[in-house]
């Protein structure tokens, strides 16, 4: 297979469980799979390659009766996630049960003209001599909190290295650590003079 070469399928006999989901509710149930938004929902239109808007099933536990399936939907725009999650709504509405929708995290739509990043750029450039990295990643971030409580303020995410973030292998390049502590003090000297 091209893109899980080394999966392996292991098929094993177990005793046929006391309690199976009538067969009218495993219909309900699969057809619900089948059709929750789940994936790229939608691609940025100002920033070539980056996804603006997902959603993906992260769990299904089904138990004492009840199946819950647990989704994480993000976006860049918050109008965007809150389409996703009316979508949810309409198709748990269809067969009487009720989505819930838990830990909102605010949307941030990077601003690629932003001052705060041309300054940043520019710095940069001058301490290291060469061009930064500049882009824009689907996750969650603090900026979107900041920016809901005061959407006029000037926001750019900035950091060391980090490697497979948000899994049991992160790690952080320890090497960056004292170029970017170098970088954010001179950053901080000139913005503070603008």
């Amino acid at each position: 297979m091209t893109t899980d070469p080394d999966l392996k399928v292991i098929i094993s006999s177990i005793d046929i469980p006391e309690n199976i989901m009538k067969p009218n509710a495993q219909l309900k149930f699969l057809n619900v799979l089948y059709v929750l938004p789940n994936g790229v929902i939608r691609m940025s239109s100002d920033i070539t390659g980056l996804v603006e808007t997902s959603s993906n099933i992260a769990r299904v536990e089904a138990s004492e009766g009840k199946v819950h399936i647990i989704s994480m939907t993000r976006s860049s725009v918050d109008s965007a996630k809150l389409d996703v999650c009316n979508a949810f709504d309409s198709l748990f509405e269809l067969i009487n049960v009720k989505a819930e929708h838990k830990g909102n995290t605010p949307g941030w739509n990077p601003d690629m003209n932003s001052e705060i990043l041309s300054i940043g750029k520019n710095l940069y450039k001058k301490l290291y001599d060469s061009e930064p990295l500049i882009k824009a990643i689907h996750a969650g971030l603090e900026c979107g909190l900041f920016k809901s409580e005061y959407p006029d303020l000037d926001i750019v995410s900035i950091g060391p290295t980090i490697m497979f973030p948000h899994s049991p292998d992160e790690k952080i390049k320890v090497v960056t650590v004292d170029r970017f502590w170098t970088y954010l003090l001179e950053l901080l000297k000139n913005i503070s003079k603008t």
